[in-house]
């Protein structure tokens, strides 16, 4: 394409203003976990920042990518441009598929934070590592040079033979006539497509194992809920006494059996089922037997009855829903990269708007990884407008530090002060 190609300026405009919103959604989910001790004590908190710090340095280095890439530069703002892109895009791969594991060892064979502290060096030390090895290799072996919209892992030039090639027979050649980036396109799959097309299948399949684990946990739920309802309706009554009425003592002595029997099948019930009959019963005997009309003893019997314990399930559907979304939102921003790059290795003519939508995907992680995060706190915010709830994110977030009442900005017309307590620990 050359400069005055519509298809290459609508891919730039593109690229630079999805990296803008990009690097300030990364900024704003940077700011939620640092500025919270107990967001920053959590293994998956922690693994976000690092997604959201690689995204942050490649959004930006994207933005201003015509000056690093001739003529505007030269071969060392390029391997700069290159060495920064390597690294922050392998290592924001490898951090999505940590992410993915620790969702899957959370849902589905019950990690606790104390058993994850154990794995957690490895899955925030290996996504840098890699990014790092492989962007120091690709610098010392002069790999870094124009390649379409930035620098990166290229020939250079272009069109040049490498050594691969000759020593398959496809050139007559006898050695090759690249001054830079001698094999690059070994390298782009060893450094990059293939670790980020591995990544992609495991996602997906962590995703699969997610939803059919939390499916099963709500089957196992729904029938055990069935069980203990029919349970409870087997439980007999304590029949009423109504005022004036003595009983026979030996009706009493008959009664008292009742009771005992009552008792022991209610000790053969399961745990579940028994905490449910005592509960059915306890509320029963006192709407039976009102007290006086005493609020101190109408306090006491309530604070008496036994209380269940909040399900687990809700929590566990709501952890499940976002390692979906976030596996989705990776899969969407390395879709058409991906596309591009397949039509490419089976030779075939890539459409000018695939790689349009190729360039502007590509740097839009931070936004997907942005509305995800943020999700559960937005649709909390008690306000009528989107802009007002997006406004309050933005305040608690990047603008957290700006005191808008110095500078005579009401406080009532952008975020009331309450509304910043749920910003304070993200889940």
């Amino acid at each position: 394409m050359t400069t005055g190609d519509p298809y290459n300026l609508a891919r730039s405009i593109l690229q630079k203003l999805s990296c803008s919103i990009s690097l300030l959604c990364s900024l704003m989910i940077i700011s939620s976990i640092t500025s919270s001790k107990i967001n920053l004590s959590k293994t998956q908190q922690r693994l976000l920042l690092g997604i959201s710090c690689c995204d942050s340095i490649t959004s930006a280095i994207w933005i201003f990518t015509d000056l690093f890439m001739p003529p505007s530069g030269n071969i060392h703002t390029c391997n700069a441009q290159g060495f920064i892109i390597q690294f922050g895009n392998i290592s924001n791969v490898l951090y999505m598929v940590a992410l993915q594991i620790q969702y899957v060892l959370t849902i589905k064979y019950g990690w606790n934070d104390t058993k994850m502290k154990k794995l957690e060096g490895a899955l925030l030390g290996v996504p840098p590592a890699f990014g790092s090895g492989t962007a120091i290799t690709a610098l010392v072996l002069d790999l870094y040079n124009p390649a379409d919209w930035d620098c990166w892992i290229a020939p250079y030039p272009g069109d040049c033979t490498s050594t691969f090639e000759i020593n398959k027979g496809n050139s007559d050649l006898e050695e090759t006539d690249c001054i830079r980036g001698n094999n690059a396109s070994i390298y782009q799959w060893a450094f990059f497509f293939a670790p980020l097309w591995t990544a992609i299948v495991f996602c997906i399949g962590v995703m699969a194992v997610v939803v059919k684990s939390v499916k099963k946990v709500e089957e196992r739920t729904a029938r055990a809920a069935l069980k203990s309802n029919r349970i409870s309706r087997l439980v007999i009554r304590r029949p009423s006494r109504r005022s004036g009425d003595v009983p026979h003592p030996d009706a009493r002595g008959d009664e008292e059996n009742a009771a005992d029997r009552q008792t022991i099948d209610v000790q053969r019930q399961s745990p579940s089922a028994v905490r449910f009959t005592l509960e059915h019963t306890a509320i029963r005997q006192t709407t039976e037997t009102p007290p006086a009309n005493n609020p101190k003893s109408d306090l006491s019997a309530k604070n008496n009855l036994p209380r269940r314990k909040k399900p687990k399930l809700a929590l566990t559907s709501r952890v499940k829903a976002q390692s979906v979304l976030y596996a989705l939102g990776f899969f969407i921003v390395w879709s058409f990269p991906t596309m591009a790059r397949f039509i490419q290795l089976i030779g075939g003519t890539m459409h000018p708007i695939l790689g349009v939508l190729a360039g502007c995907f590509i740097g839009s992680q931070g936004l997907w990884n942005a509305i995800i995060y943020f999700r559960p706190k937005y649709n909390k915010i008690d306000k009528d407008h989107w802009w007002q709830k997006i406004w309050v994110l933005i305040r608690s977030t990047l603008l957290c530090c700006v005191d808008f009442s110095a500078i005579g900005i009401s406080l009532a017309t952008t975020a009331s002060s309450s509304l910043f307590a749920p910003f304070k620990t993200m889940t």
